[in-house]
């Protein structure tokens, strides 16, 4: 099965005219200087070393680098070598480092940057480009035949449920790599094997008499579990059917809040966050601003689903808002935005 270690410890970090210094994961280095309000905060590369020691090297195992969060681009390089580049601050990527590996001393180098650029959007912004690896970085060792580390940074497992009535469909999709022939799903005690083609399987579930989730009453969460022979993973998801009234609307209740900083945070942060907004606000949804990275979406997701609130998360489509911009006068124009509001559910 796999093996997942959080590298969080022993990080050198080297700034341009500076000491170096060991930090932990998450960090930035716009801590300070990016919430002064003074908008001349450091935008450079930085680097990140770390010495992995791999003992031996198990013969049919890979080893891949995840990041749930780098800003704003990224090198990565292993042992002097490159293993890949990553543009775009807001979302999670691994790479596969097996052939980069070996036996004893290993050095991880990450070069990260924040610097105004004209390839990684936005471009312009009214808060800050905090740069550094603010999210956790770890190393997954898995199988030669797994659930997909490369699919667009996702866990490989997708669960898309559909309330009918008393029941629900539950569509549950997984992609692969390697030799498998087929996957066997399980929700709720329901057992069933799809095949593979083409690096994906799918299997339908009926849940009947479905136990749907409902927000403060009752946080009903399913599980998932995708399985190949040796490999496994969980995805918890809700059943539910949200409902908006163009008269009555629905109420939000939301308060910011977080650390000083609130780029580098933590799981525990996160989850800090949300018991204030449960037991000392009361609130019923949390409503997060755009720009949040895929995996800690998740993370955010999984922990307001135990706090018995709704999740949403505020967007802007710029083809959309171009569209609206051309058709205000610039009066207009340099007062109001577009905003998409889009539900998301696990």
């Amino acid at each position: 099965m796999r093996k997942i270690d959080t590298l969080s410890t022993g990080w050198n970090f080297i700034k341009l005219g500076s000491a170096p210094e060991v930090v932990e994961i998450p960090h930035t280095w716009n801590a300070v200087d990016g919430t002064d309000g003074g908008n001349d905060y450091y935008r450079g590369v930085c680097r990140y070393e770390k010495v992995l020691q791999f003992p031996f090297l198990d013969e049919g195992k890979q080893i891949w680098l995840e990041f749930e969060g780098v800003s704003q681009s990224c090198i990565v390089f292993v042992n002097g070598k490159q293993a890949g580049m990553h543009n775009g601050g807001y979302s999670a990527f691994r790479f596969n480092i097996t052939d980069l590996i070996l036996p004893g001393e290993n050095r991880i180098t990450i070069e990260v940057d924040n610097s105004k650029n004209d390839r990684v959007y936005p471009q312009k912004a009214d808060f800050t480009f905090y740069g550094g690896i603010y999210r956790d970085v770890k190393l997954i060792t898995v199988s030669a035949t797994h659930f997909a580390l490369d699919y667009w940074g996702s866990s490989g497992v997708k669960i898309t449920p559909v309330v009918e009535g008393k029941n629900a469909r539950v569509t549950a999709e997984a992609w692969v790599e390697g030799e498998a022939t087929q996957v066997e799903f399980s929700i709720a005690g329901q057992m069933l094997t799809a095949s593979v083609e083409n690096s994906k399987a799918e299997a339908e579930f009926l849940l009947e008499n479905v136990h749907l989730w409902n927000g403060v009453d009752d946080p009903y969460l399913y599980t998932c579990t995708a399985r190949l022979p040796e490999d496994e993973v969980d995805v918890k998801f809700g059943c539910r059917t949200i409902e908006f009234f163009p008269v009555k609307g629905y109420n939000i209740k939301y308060r910011e809040g977080g650390r000083s900083c609130i780029m580098a945070l933590t799981k525990e942060d996160l989850q800090a966050i949300a018991d204030l907004m449960d037991v000392k606000i009361g609130a019923s949804e949390q409503r997060l601003k755009a720009y949040i990275e895929s995996h800690v979406e998740k993370e955010i997701r999984q922990i307001a689903d135990g706090h018995k609130m709704l999740y949403e998360k505020l967007e802007r489509e710029f083809g959309e808002v171009h569209e609206e911009l051309d058709a205000l006068n610039s009066t207009q124009a340099a007062q109001e935005f577009v905003l998409i509001r889009r539900l998301k559910q696990v």
